[in-house]
Protein backbone atom coordinates (compact mmCIF):
# COMPACT_ATOMS: atom_id res chain seq x y z
CA UNK A 1 0.00 0.00 0.00
CA UNK A 2 2.28 2.13 0.90
CA UNK A 3 4.20 1.93 -2.75
CA UNK A 4 0.72 2.37 -4.26
CA UNK A 5 1.15 5.27 -6.86
CA UNK A 6 -1.87 6.77 -4.24
CA UNK A 7 -5.38 4.54 -5.24
CA UNK A 8 -4.95 1.36 -3.11
CA UNK A 9 -6.77 -1.49 -5.29
CA UNK A 10 -7.55 -5.23 -4.29
CA UNK A 11 -3.80 -5.95 -5.70
CA UNK A 12 -2.16 -4.08 -3.22
CA UNK A 13 -4.51 -5.86 -0.51
CA UNK A 14 -3.07 -9.18 1.47
CA UNK A 15 -4.87 -12.61 0.50
CA UNK A 16 -8.16 -12.90 2.88
CA UNK A 17 -6.89 -15.56 5.68
CA UNK A 18 -8.51 -16.47 8.89
CA UNK A 19 -10.61 -13.81 11.05
CA UNK A 20 -7.95 -11.30 12.81
CA UNK A 21 -8.81 -8.57 15.18
CA UNK A 22 -10.93 -7.90 18.22
CA UNK A 23 -12.98 -10.42 16.83
CA UNK A 24 -10.44 -13.12 16.72
CA UNK A 25 -9.09 -12.24 19.84
CA UNK A 26 -11.81 -12.35 21.83
CA UNK A 27 -11.58 -16.30 20.89
CA UNK A 28 -8.78 -16.59 22.44
CA UNK A 29 -6.66 -16.15 19.56
CA UNK A 30 -3.31 -13.69 19.77
CA UNK A 31 -3.50 -10.78 16.60
CA UNK A 32 -0.84 -10.30 14.26
CA UNK A 33 1.40 -13.20 12.29
CA UNK A 34 2.72 -15.86 14.14
CA UNK A 35 0.72 -14.83 17.21
CA UNK A 36 2.97 -12.08 17.93
CA UNK A 37 1.60 -8.41 19.37
CA UNK A 38 0.81 -5.32 17.36
CA UNK A 39 4.32 -3.82 17.96
CA UNK A 40 6.43 -6.82 17.11
CA UNK A 41 4.38 -7.29 13.51
CA UNK A 42 4.84 -4.06 12.94
CA UNK A 43 8.68 -4.03 13.61
CA UNK A 44 8.57 -6.92 11.54
CA UNK A 45 7.14 -5.48 8.02
CA UNK A 46 8.86 -1.93 9.09
CA UNK A 47 12.15 -4.15 9.16
CA UNK A 48 11.23 -6.24 5.82
CA UNK A 49 10.44 -2.60 4.06
CA UNK A 50 13.69 -0.78 5.19
CA UNK A 51 15.58 -4.03 4.03
CA UNK A 52 14.06 -4.42 0.67
CA UNK A 53 14.54 -0.69 -0.24
CA UNK A 54 18.07 -1.10 1.12
CA UNK A 55 18.49 -3.82 -1.64
CA UNK A 56 16.92 -2.27 -4.15
CA UNK A 57 19.04 0.76 -3.92
CA UNK A 58 22.30 -1.22 -3.46
CA UNK A 59 23.03 -0.03 0.36
CA UNK A 60 21.89 3.94 -0.54
CA UNK A 61 20.48 4.68 2.09
CA UNK A 62 19.72 7.97 0.76
CA UNK A 63 17.92 6.40 -2.06
CA UNK A 64 16.02 4.18 0.56
CA UNK A 65 14.78 7.12 2.60
CA UNK A 66 13.38 8.61 -0.63
CA UNK A 67 11.58 4.84 -2.03
CA UNK A 68 10.08 4.52 1.38
CA UNK A 69 8.76 8.48 1.39
CA UNK A 70 10.80 9.19 4.52
CA UNK A 71 13.90 11.37 5.46
CA UNK A 72 17.14 10.20 5.76
CA UNK A 73 17.47 10.79 9.30
CA UNK A 74 14.32 8.95 10.31
CA UNK A 75 16.08 6.01 8.00
CA UNK A 76 18.91 5.95 9.81
CA UNK A 77 16.54 6.29 13.06
CA UNK A 78 14.13 3.39 12.29
CA UNK A 79 17.86 1.22 10.87
CA UNK A 80 19.38 2.33 14.93
CA UNK A 81 16.52 1.25 16.49
CA UNK A 82 15.84 -2.10 14.83
CA UNK A 83 19.04 -3.40 14.84
CA UNK A 84 19.53 -3.36 11.22
CA UNK A 85 23.25 -4.17 10.23
CA UNK A 86 23.62 -2.41 6.63
CA UNK A 87 27.31 -2.32 5.04
CA UNK A 88 28.45 -0.05 3.12
CA UNK A 89 29.15 -0.50 -0.37
CA UNK A 90 33.09 -0.81 0.05
CA UNK A 91 32.83 -2.91 2.64
CA UNK A 92 33.56 -7.05 1.62
CA UNK A 93 31.60 -9.82 3.24
CA UNK A 94 34.17 -11.14 5.72
CA UNK A 95 34.51 -15.09 5.41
Amino acid sequence: MVLSDGVITPEHLPPRGPARGPRAARGGERPGPGGGSLDEALAEWERRMILDAIQQTHGVQARAAKILGVSKRSLWYRIKRLGIQVRTPDEAPSA
